[in-house]
């Protein structure tokens, strides 16, 4: 099936043949795959990759899906959402939280939304030009770029770092770390590290796009570091201009992935967890996973989930509305007592997206 599912990318992707055997030799296998045949052969595929989430200071399992592709000739016929959906069952089954992608095409936002996704995932950009006031280097601080022998240690502060700095944050582990590293060289990218003394201080992920450097991701110490970093990268790829893309903290921001509740349930059982003093009962109405449908009431830390409506009013919210609830904490097409904690920026990056 590898070789089947390798040939169907070449044909929907435009990927180097370095990239697809990188995917194909670090990710892929076929128990994560799904795919549909018609006509004796495969005609659509994804992959269901695993990773964990940050999700309101816990972390859940979440399955990211890649790869999702059908033939040319085999599009328009409903093929891929059957595919989608018989995912879906598989990671409720697995007790799968959550399921994250992030679109091809700017078109296919509007395909997924219809699948009970919803845009979760923003990022901003920032343009630092070699003659800014915040460039400075200070002679602490040493920047290099990974060798063989740092990526254990590199993996180790890159963790730390990503786990830490954000609540509604997709991880890392050590096997995602390796790949996007191999990635990014294959890319002819970087990775650098700032150390002062022996401790790293700081890690950046450069890559060439399109005539221009693109900081894909930073975690630093401080801002020192972090103008160590922007002028090593500077002076290896021979530019005074770096995009910086940053978690979407200022505007103008840009959509990046979406997000679909699996197993609502078990999402809210975590999340009341933590939100002990919210109150709110609703319906959810989910097609696509009928073992979703039911009566949810939350209060006390709890969350009980019933066949039959409440005495007390209710709203009547889809998957996509859920999600807006879980992950940005607003809705304008929800009333007020859903609209329970301030806007929230999800985040991921590093996606091989």
């Amino acid at each position: 099936m590898k070789e089947e599912v390798k040939h169907l990318w070449r044909t929907c992707f435009e990927d180097s043949e370095e990239f697809i055997d990188l995917y194909f030799k670090e990710i892929y296998t076929d128990s994560i795959t799904q795919v549909a045949r018609e006509d004796e052969k495969i005609v659509a595929a994804l992959q269901m990759i695993p990773y964990h989430m940050n999700f309101h200071a816990m972390t859940i399992p979440v399955s990211y899906i890649s790869g999702a592709c059908t033939l040319p000739e085999y599009r328009n016929k409903g093929i891929m959402e059957r595919l989608l959906t018989q995912s879906f069952q598989e990671m409720y089954e697995k007790e799968i939280g959550l399921s994250i992608l992030i679109p091809g095409e700017k078109r296919l936002f509007d395909y997924y939304n219809k699948l009970g996704y919803e845009t979760t995932f923003y990022y901003s950009k920032q343009q630092v030009k070699a003659d800014s006031t915040h460039i400075s280097v200070n002679p602490s601080y040493t920047v290099s770029k990974l060798t063989d022998d740092e990526w254990e240690k590199a993996f180790g502060y890159f963790s730390d770092k990503e786990f830490a700095n954000y609540p509604l944050n997709v991880l890392h582990d050590k096997e995602h770390f390796n790949t996007v590293i191999k990635d990014v060289l294959l890319s002819q990218g970087e990775v650098f590290l700032a150390y002062s003394k022996d401790r790293i201080k700081g890690i950046a992920f450069c890559v060439p796009v399109d005539n221009e450097t693109c900081m894909k991701e930073m975690y630093t110490d401080n801002e020192e570091i972090e103008s160590a970093l922007i002028h090593a990268a500077m002076n290896h790829f021979n530019t005074d201009t770096i995009t910086i893309v940053t978690r979407a903290t200022q505007k103008p921001t840009y959509p990046l992935g979406m997000a679909r509740v699996i197993n609502a349930k078990m999402l809210l059982d975590d999340f009341m967890l933590r939100h002990p003093r919210l109150k709110v009962n609703f319906e959810l109405i989910d097609p696509l996973i009928p073992a979703n449908n039911g009566y949810y009431y939350l209060a006390n830390n709890e969350c009980e989930k019933k066949d039959t409506p409440p005495d007390a009013p209710f709203i009547t919210l889809t998957a996509s509305q859920l999600i807006k609830f879980l992950m940005k904490g607003y809705s304008s097409d929800m009333p007020d007592r859903f609209r329970w904690f301030e806007k929230q920026n999800s985040y991921m990056s590093l996606m091989l997206d």
